[in-house]
């Protein structure tokens, strides 16, 4: 089980979230399906454990952030053909929108084994290797690997 810093225990605990959390991923579910995502147990256990949830921290420099896991509202707001098709070419693995980060401008994905992207238009990023290392390092204010 991953180990959450204390900083980022506490904002997720303020958010509503605790470790036995099990949210109702019905509509999100319906909403991924639907417009062509696939979600695989990985996907569906993320989203189980933290869908729904908008966390807010402090950036290293002192203003707020924040970053939400509404997969529906994630995908109303984003061209699916930039995660199906785009992000694809230049991957060679299927995305799956899981939220919003960043003032709404970053759209966040998972695929299939969990590893954790950022894409905004043209600009692809690697975040972390599973969703509960990508939260870690969100809260932390981590520089993210860009994919070009």
């Amino acid at each position: 089980m991953f180990r959450f810093s204390d900083k980022t225990y506490k904002v997720l605990v303020d958010a509503g979230w605790h470790p036995q959390r099990n949210y109702d991923i019905g509509s999100f579910k319906e909403c991924i399906l639907n417009n062509g995502y696939r979600m695989s147990p990985i996907i569906e256990q993320f989203l189980m454990s933290y869908g729904g949830l908008k966390i807010e921290y402090n950036r290293k420099n002192g203003t707020k952030n924040s970053f939400h896991f509404d997969a529906r509202t994630a995908i109303e707001r984003v061209d699916d053909l930039w995660a199906q098709t785009t992000y694809y070419e230049r991957l060679k693995v299927g995305l799956c929108v899981v939220g919003q980060a960043d003032t709404d401008h970053l759209t966040l994905m998972m695929d299939e084994t969990g590893k954790f992207y950022g894409g905004f238009d043209d600009f692809l990023c690697f975040i972390a290797e599973s969703g509960e290392e990508a939260i870690e390092a969100m809260c932390s204010d981590r520089e993210f690997e860009e994919i070009t």
